[in-house]
């Protein structure tokens, strides 16, 4: 990112990685620019009221958020989780911790101010005084929700043995929270009997219950193709339905409807919408 300044030196000034947050007017006037994180990364983030936000995202051992460490240990990255009021002051910071690698890489706030957070593992996970079992070296995802006042409510693994990956998070108006996401062979979420893949690589996207973390409903749908065919897609809770949008290289079924790519070679995009 480059801002109105200028390093003026006899050899490259190293800037350790770091985030920052930055406000504009309606009409696209840059109000402020301020870097927050040293050490890290910044994943994503969300407003809760007129006055206070949250972060999410990963750092390395002496990562601080607006000057206060995030207690995170490890050299590669470990995740985080905070809330922080406009004025950039740090109401509370919360390491993501593993044994091998963890970040946190989408955060929601819910209409009572509770926080959810989504995330990828390797090894173990230890959120607060919980530890969530990985699958050996391979990466797992994990779903945690957070009280107001940053205590953990609830946290779960995502996912069986086989191949399972989340892409997007999002809160419906009522709190609901909805994943969207792809997996290999069955569909392993907590609360729910697993669902068996259509194709070698099935999309989903599922309904979770905000007070306990459990899946309410879920639904697949085929998405033959290359492997590394999507587009990490998003998914859009709304008062009148639920809306989802990825891609596709070929045949993709969805229900009733069957979408052919416009060209041999074509990736496409695709939105579809559910009821509530």
């Amino acid at each position: 990112v480059t801002m109105s300044a200028v390093f003026n030196a006899d050899v490259p000034v190293a800037v350790p990685a770091g985030g920052f947050v930055a406000k504009y007017s309606p009409s696209g006037d840059l109000l402020f620019a301020e870097r927050w994180l040293t050490n890290g990364i910044i994943s994503d983030a969300d407003k809760h009221g007129n006055d206070q936000w949250v972060f999410c995202g990963s750092g390395r051992a002496g990562a601080e958020l607006n000057g206060q460490s995030l207690d995170v240990v490890s050299t590669f990255q470990d995740g985080w989780l905070a809330r922080l009021d406009t004025t950039g002051s740090v109401l509370w910071a919360l390491p993501i911790l593993s044994d091998v690698n963890a970040f946190a890489y989408r955060c929601s706030t819910g209409p009572n101010g509770d926080v959810a957070t989504l995330g990828g593992f390797q090894g173990n996970v230890i959120l607060e005084n919980d530890t969530l079992a990985g699958n050996g070296s391979s990466y797992c995802n994990f779903l945690a929700s957070y009280s107001s006042s940053g205590q953990l409510n609830w946290a779960h693994r995502l996912g069986g043995d086989d191949h399972f990956a989340s892409f997007d998070m999002e809160r419906a108006p009522n709190g609901d929270i909805y994943i969207l996401g792809e997996f290999e062979n069955e569909l392993v979420l907590p609360g729910m009997s697993p669902l068996t893949a259509s194709t070698p690589l099935d999309m989903f996207v599922a309904r979770v219950d905000p007070a306990t973390g459990l899946c309410r409903s879920a639904y697949h749908y085929g998405k033959v193709g290359s492997f590394y065919v999507q587009s990490y897609g998003s998914v859009w809770p709304t008062a009148n339905g639920l809306y989802v949008a990825d891609c596709y290289d070929s045949t993709f079924t969805m229900g009733t409807h069957v979408l052919e790519p416009s060209g041999p070679v074509a990736t496409d995009i695709f939105i579809a919408k559910f009821d509530s």
